[in-house]
């Protein structure tokens, strides 16, 4: 009875016993504030890299080259397309002037 009553003070003391945050073994801010900063100064370094490549590209036009030329290639029209497209805005045009001209009335379905 004796060990069993010292196992259940010991319980108690080790549970109702407020430990301070740095001592309990699941929870340790110093740790978790080395990996925020590292984590940190890490992006910031990162960041740096990144945006001194962008300005020096930017500064020797070659951050924004295509590797096509596209000056020398010959344009092709296809004319029987292009004079189906143009009658067919043409057609477009003259619904639009016709409904222009001669409106649609609706009547109003809550009256």
């Amino acid at each position: 009875m004796d060990t069993l009553q010292t196992k259940i003070k010991i319980w108690f003391a080790d549970h109702l016993h407020k430990k301070e945050s740095y001592t309990k073994k699941e929870i340790r801010p110093t740790r978790d504030w080395h990996i925020i900063l590292s984590v940190f100064f890490l992006l910031i370094i990162i960041t740096s890299f990144v945006s001194l490549y962008v300005y020096q590209g930017a500064q020797n036009g070659t951050l924004f080259v295509s590797g096509v030329s596209e000056e020398n290639t010959p344009v092709s029209i296809d004319n029987i397309l292009l004079s189906k497209i143009i009658t067919t805005i043409d057609t477009d045009n003259k619904d639009i002037q016709s409904t222009y001209e001669n409106p649609v009335y609706i009547r109003d379905p809550s009256l």
